[in-house]
């Protein structure tokens, strides 16, 4: 019998690029379904040219401070610090249907970001934080 029970999902998006030009994309993803809860994340970044992908699942949560003037965010592949700028946070649902709902929240539309990805590897710069 296939349940009617609907599937949560929760994206997180973060980008940064740095004065030299590195990039690094950052996302995250929460599927619930019944029992069922899934952490998946993936970290994409271009670095002097090279470019790398590291892509990790768990099924515990990430660490997430949220408050007006700073966000942290640390999972198995990278920590994020976001500091906004002068844009405020936008929110906007952008499908709605019966029960069915698309709303995207965009926390930092312009930010100063932080990303240690590894012990070698920090970037510092713009970039944006968007559920």
């Amino acid at each position: 019998m296939i349940s009617h029970t609907p599937i949560t999902l929760e994206k997180l998006y973060l980008d940064c690029v740095d004065a030299q030009g590195n990039a690094w994309i950052g996302c995250s993803l929460k599927v619930q379904w019944l029992w069922l809860t899934l952490h998946l994340h993936q970290s994409l970044v271009s670095k002097n040219g090279a470019l790398e992908i590291h892509f990790a699942r768990t099924k515990t949560a990430p660490e997430i401070q949220l408050d007006p003037d700073v966000l942290n965010y640390a999972c198995q592949l990278f920590e994020v610090r976001s500091k906004p700028w002068a844009m405020p946070p936008l929110l906007e649902t952008l499908y709605a249907h019966r029960r069915k709902r698309i709303i995207w929240n965009c926390l930092h539309p312009h930010a100063a970001l932080e990303v240690n990805l590894n012990e070698k590897t920090t970037l510092s710069g713009q970039g944006m934080w968007s559920g």
